[in-house]
Order: structure tokens, then C-alpha cells, then sequence
């Protein structure tokens, strides 16, 4: 692995990042890098509609550049990737970006340097979902605004986002973590860390 330089809201400025993966967590990414001066690139191999639709409006609403059905080479010449969830460690593309001496983060990781609020971690095979709305329903009617993400909700990337422009106070951030999103963390650390249950899931990607 190669070693995780952790970016902070000056040192990002004019850092060339790409973003694989044109999802939802992908785009938020992208939209969150690019507001903060990162140049950013994003890409992906495939061609669905809504990627498509995501790639223009990335273009089109914030001039980030993009491609899809495709990863050029362009996409190593990067001081930083973020990876969807979808993109396991094991491609080839992964391969080739740690040759290139690229270092590689998931989109939690990501957005988690940019917030000032704790990070409530919920993982596990089964019972994720019900524990985080649990959670959410446990700070309902305190003064501490609870933001559900992760794998469910809003992606953690929009939610910062909000944060930084509103100058949000008071949030505590209930994160729904799949294992595909642990894979490639590096400094992330949650305030409190909930384990649900671990079953033998997902053996073909761990």
C-alpha cells in the first residue's frame, strides 16, 4: 500500500485528484473535492444512463472533467484517487495506480477529513440499517442534529459539503459502513464504533 497523504482545507488546493466510479458517493466526491480547489478528474468504465447523466451534470454544473466507458490514462496522472465502493483492491486498474505510486482512498475517507463533528460507525453482515435509524431516533428531540450516510441516506461527501457551506453546529454524523467502504480507509477513525454481527459475506471480493 502506498502511503496516505491526509489533505486539510489549504493543502488540497490544486492537488490533482481522481475520482473511479461515477455512482452517487462518486459524484458528491467530485462536487466536494472540486469546491474545495482540488483539480479534479473523474472517471468510469461504464455507460448506464445515470452515470452518463451524473458525468454531465459534473461537467456541466461544476467543470469537473470527466469520461465514461473508459479509463484513459489520464487517470494516472493523479496525486490522490478515490475509489467507489464498487472497485475492488484486487482490479487491475488498482494494480497499475499503485505503480504509479498513486495513493488510494474510499469516499468515507474522504469526506471524513473535512468535518469537525464525531463519526457514529455502524458495520456488520446484517442489521446495519436498523441499528443506524435506532441511533438516529435516540437524538431526536436533543439539541445535536443526527445526518444519516454511508451506505444509506445522503453520501457523506454532500453532507460535509452542507456542513462547510452553512457553517453547520451541532452534528453528529451516523455513518452506515460496508466492508467494500473499509477497504480502502487510512486514517479514518470513528468516535464510536458499532460491530452488528460479521458472517461470511462478500467472500468472492475479501
Amino acid at each position: 500500500m502506498i502511503e496516505v497523504k491526509k489533505y486539510n482545507r489549504e493543502s488540497i488546493v490544486n492537488k490533482r485528484i481522481t475520482i473511479i466510479g461515477l455512482g452517487i458517493s462518486g459524484k458528491a466526491a467530485s462536487i466536494l473535492a472540486n469546491q474545495l480547489g482540488a483539480i479534479v478528474y473523474a472517471s468510469d468504465s461504464n455507460s448506464s444512463e445515470e452515470i452518463i447523466s451524473n458525468a454531465m451534470e459534473l461537467m456541466h454544473d461544476h467543470h469537473i472533467a470527466t469520461e465514461t466507458g473508459i479509463h484513459s490514462d489520464e487517470i494516472y496522472n493523479s496525486d490522490l484517487w478515490i475509489v467507489s465502493p464498487g472497485v475492488s483492491s484486487k482490479s487491475k486498474i488498482i494494480t497499475k495506480a499503485f505503480n504509479h505510486n498513486i495513493p488510494i482512498i474510499s469516499e468515507i475517507e474522504f469526506a471524513s477529513w473535512f468535518t469537525k463533528f464525531p463519526i457514529f460507525g455502524i458495520t456488520g453482515s446484517n442489521g446495519k440499517t436498523t441499528t443506524t435509524y435506532i441511533l438516529n431516533q435516540m437524538f431526536k428531540g436533543s439539541q445535536t442534529t443526527a445526518i444519516i450516510g454511508g451506505n444509506i441516506g445522503i453520501p457523506f461527501s454532500e453532507s460535509v459539503l452542507k456542513e462547510i457551506l452553512h457553517s453547520s453546529k451541532n452534528l453528529v454524523y451516523l455513518l452506515e459502513i460496508s466492508s467494500f467502504q473499509l477497504e480502502f480507509i487510512s486514517s479514518f477513525r470513528s468516535h464510536l464504533s458499532i460491530y452488528t454481527n460479521i458472517s461470511e459475506d462478500h467472500l468472492d471480493r475479501h
